[in-house]
């Protein structure tokens, strides 16, 4: 750049590294810069709506890849940019059909089937939303994400079966996962199973000890199953960490 001020190329690629850097004001001056030089600079709009993505800047973002798209309308990655823009903005319906034109150029590519069951889900349309999430894991069946996000939406449909099989998978594959193990152990307890839940809670409990939703979970299934003094040990533990729980609706659980 000091031989040669106007070079676009240069600009972009030094933004690119300032966001590899984390420096994110520095890489959209950059960015900036080799759009001023080239206006048609698809990369640069590119990786500028990627940075303010990063930014949660959901509105200049969707500006970004408007351009790229204008350029090429088969472009498949900003398609599923622009639609995390706008399920930023709230605007799911359009974010899942500038995924579903993505899928169309790309049908295998799991980040974009991934973000259209997260689209779904947050239309509560949790059938299409694992329908997504099994697509993704028949590509990539480790994907713990993905089992998560799937398990909760199976939880959503009262299908406590499968959730159970979801969160289970995530522990063979990570048994030290407190979350799985708290969502398995409300799984566990929508069936009927409070022995099973309270041993998930208690795992989650012993992986982290200010897990405030499982305390109050296993307290509850404590009260129901007549232990009351382990329900007031928790209870109090709870109390301990959130003192605003007091708040809450007695029996309240945070499975439901």
């Amino acid at each position: 750049m000091e031989l040669d001020p106007d070079f676009a190329e240069a600009h972009y690629s030094r933004g690119l590294a300032y966001r590899d850097l984390g420096e994110l004001d520095k890489a959209l001056g950059d960015f900036d810069a080799a759009i001023r030089m080239e206006q048609d600079y698809g990369l640069a709009h590119y990786a500028r709506g990627i940075t303010n993505l990063n930014l949660e800047s959901y509105e200049i973002a969707l500006g970004d890849f408007d351009a790229v798209i204008a350029l090429d309308s088969d472009n498949a990655p900003a398609l599923r940019g622009r639609s995390v823009a706008l399920g930023g903005m709230g605007r799911d319906e359009e974010a899942i059909k500038d995924l579903d034109r993505s899928l169309d150029i790309e049908p295998d590519n799991s980040e974009t089937l991934m973000a259209r069951g997260i689209a779904h889900a947050s239309l509560e349309q949790y059938d299409l939303a694992i329908a997504d999430y099994t697509r993704v894991l028949d590509l990539e069946p480790a994907d713990t994400r993905i089992l998560f996000s799937r398990g909760t939406a199976r939880m959503r449909m009262t299908r406590y079966e499968g959730a159970v099989d979801d969160f289970s998978t995530i522990i063979e594959v990570d048994p030290d996962n407190a979350g799985a193990h708290m969502a398995r152990g409300c799984a566990h307890a929508e069936l009927g199973n409070p022995r099973l839940a309270i041993e998930d809670f208690g795992r989650a409990i012993a992986l982290d000890p200010d897990n405030v939703e499982s305390l109050r979970n296993r307290a509850i299934l404590y009260q129901d199953l007549g232990e009351p003094e382990q329900a007031v040990r928790d209870y109090d533990e709870v109390i301990r960490l959130d003192p605003d729980d007091l708040s809450r609706s007695p029996g309240q659980t945070d499975c439901s």
